[in-house]
């Protein structure tokens, strides 16, 4: 089934086949079918007559917006004030855009704020941004701004898709934040919240100091992230302002930009230039990419002993994905002896300082499983079995990663199911994210996707766990274990997405892409 057939059957689905036919007959030509709006406008017509709500709420939006009709307010507001009469949220936030603009009627903000806010408290994701609109600007003569309320109402209409809600919710964010709490704490906690990869998070606390040397770096960061050439030039002006004033962060991603015309043309000289200047400033990210230089041969001659002592310094400084390269040169024999052994321990410590699908390659092309890369917090078996003891989920969740991996202990797939259930019914999100990924995969038991999406769900809505958010969107999406629910499925993308999960905020965008096709038809998904 093609996409317009997808949305055709949709249509169907959610609004009836009736009044479905009768809008491709209207307004199906922006997507290339044949019209026959005389006989189409007839058919919604007739519906009206008969009562039907829905029918009303388009003929209202057929005349408000005057795509294939010319714009007649007039009719508009009547139709509008029918359907909302009737109970239609759709069609209550319509007449509230209306009273607020004068469209067929009036200028009447107390009006607008009134079905506003019934549209809103019946969950219509437009009616909830007005309604935190209201409170947000207040209404001359009726009420004052209410900035709490504003809040409110945008975060719910951001979490039902809203397209503007979340950076209005932003702005107000940045506002509170701003005027109650210093820049260093609102650094830390920026800081925190990005390398938890909970961007929108992060966000709030940027705006508020969006001046800042240390502020510009973490948005550009972010406006990386996005993969796009426009946010790429915006995020090496970002770098490149912050580097003017010494920030050192800034200063290496400067040169990454430099060295890969990311935003910018490629200059490799000055970006050795300031790889060499933020190493010599024992910024260790900077050792690495120095490191780097020289095992590459990069603007230097190569000299892989020089490269390996960089790498080794820049990971006893924190920055362990510098191992990676150390894993390079041990599995191939570049500059050393190959060894499998010392390579397969230097692509885990890089995989558990940053999850890669290229540390995950390496380590699978050294016979380590994805599985393996499944890392307990506590790793003494003693120590474990003490806590498991005491009733403790988390070290049967942690001991039964060590049995299914045969990491420190000899093998045992079944027995590693059993600490997984175990720890899942006393509510451990680790042991339920396990357990999960089993039944989904068939591993240790038979493959049960029901199951499996049974158990994310529960992690998404009872523990907020945002990787199983993410699980439960993608099987909304995809229908796997679950009937198909696109909406349910940006939910909880959205969900995800805001706790940074970046892959969700894809997921979410492509929906959201698939929304826009639908809404000329008028349907609900």
């Amino acid at each position: 089934m093609n996409t317009f057939e997808q949305v055709k059957q949709d249509a169907a689905d959610n609004i009836g086949k009736e009044l479905a036919d009768a809008l491709w007959l209207v307004e199906g030509g922006m997507f290339g079918y044949k019209t026959d709006i005389p006989k189409g406008m007839s058919m919604l017509e007739s519906m009206a007559k008969q009562g039907n709500a829905k029918a009303m709420f388009h003929l209202g939006f057929i005349y408000c917006t005057g795509r294939t009709l010319p714009t007649d307010y007039d009719k508009a507001f009547a139709y509008f004030q029918r359907s909302a009469e009737l109970g239609d949220a759709e069609a209550m936030d319509w007449l509230s855009n209306c009273y607020w603009e004068g469209w067929g009627t009036q200028v009447d903000k107390k009006k607008s704020f009134e079905w506003a806010k019934k549209s809103a408290e019946r969950g219509n994701e437009e009616g909830q941004f007005h309604l935190a609109y209201c409170y947000d600007m207040g209404i001359d003569g009726y009420m004052q701004p209410d900035k709490d309320a504003a809040m409110y109402w945008y975060r719910k209409a951001a979490d039902n898709g809203q397209p503007q809600a979340l950076e209005y919710l932003k702005m107000l964010e940045a506002e509170s934040i701003e005027s109650e709490m210093p820049f260093d704490k609102a650094y830390e906690k920026a800081k925190q919240l990005f390398d938890n990869k909970q961007y929108d998070q992060c966000q709030k606390y940027i705006q508020a100091y969006k001046y800042n040397p240390q502020m510009q770096y973490l948005q550009g960061e972010i406006l990386l992230k996005q993969k796009t050439e426009s946010d790429n030039i915006v995020a090496f002006g970002l770098f490149q302002k912050a580097a003017e004033r010494d920030c050192i962060e800034a200063k290496h991603q400067l040169a990454y930009c430099l060295e890969n015309g990311i935003g910018t043309e490629i200059n490799l000289q000055r970006a050795y230039n300031m790889y060499k200047e933020c190493a010599e400033r024992e910024y260790p990210q900077g050792i690495c990419s120095l490191g780097r230089c020289y095992y590459e041969g990069f603007i230097v001659d190569r000299d892989i002993p020089k490269a390996l002592e960089l790498f080794e310094q820049s990971a006893n400084l924190g920055y362990k994905t510098a191992y990676f390269y150390m894993g390079v040169c041990y599995e191939n024999g570049i500059g050393v002896e190959k060894d499998k052994s010392k390579a397969v321990n230097y692509y885990r410590q890089a995989y558990e300082a940053q999850e890669s699908e290229e540390t995950e390659a390496a380590l699978e092309r050294l016979g380590i499983s994805v599985i393996a890369t499944w890392r307990p917090d506590e790793t003494n078996i003693e120590k474990l079995q003490a806590r498991i003891a005491t009733g403790d989920a988390k070290a049967m969740a942690d001991y039964g990663t060590i049995l299914i991996t045969g990491k420190l202990a000899k093998k045992d797939v079944p027995q590693a199911i059993e600490w997984f259930k175990t720890s899942e019914e006393q509510g451990c999100v680790n042991g339920l994210l396990r357990l999960a990924a089993c039944y989904s995969d068939g591993i240790g038991v038979k493959c049960n996707k029901a199951k499996a999406f049974g158990l994310y769900k529960k992690g998404a809505d009872e523990y907020n766990d945002a990787w199983c958010m993410h699980e439960v969107a993608t099987r909304y999406q995809n229908g796997s274990g679950v009937m198909r629910n696109l909406k349910l499925a940006k939910q909880y993308y959205k969900r995800a997405a805001e706790y940074g999960i970046q892959e969700a905020a894809l997921g979410y965008n492509a929906i959201i892409a698939y929304e826009k096709m639908t809404k000329y038809m008028g349907m609900k998904i």
